[in-house]
C-alpha cells in the first residue's frame, strides 16, 4: 500500500476547519469531517490504476 503523507501545514488547516465546523454544528459534525479528511488520501493511493477524470464547463467528460 503506498505511503500518505500529511504535511504540518494541511494539519493546522484540518483542526482549524474542526474549530469552524464544531462552533457552528457542535464536535459530531467536524469530527465526521476528519475522519473523511483522514480516510480520503489512504483510499486513493489505494487505487493508482484509477486516472482522475474531468470536465469542462459545458460537462464534457474525459479521462486524463
Amino acid at each position: 500500500m503506498a505511503r500518505v503523507l500529511t504535511r504540518e501545514a494541511a494539519k493546522r488547516d484540518l483542526i482549524a476547519q474542526w474549530g469552524w465546523y464544531a462552533e457552528k454544528a457542535g464536535v459530531e459534525t467536524p469530527d465526521r469531517f476528519l475522519a473523511a479528511a483522514d480516510a480520503t488520501p489512504t483510499m486513493l493511493a489505494s487505487q493508482p490504476a484509477h486516472p482522475p477524470e474531468a470536465s469542462d464547463q459545458k460537462g464534457n467528460r474525459w479521462t486524463r
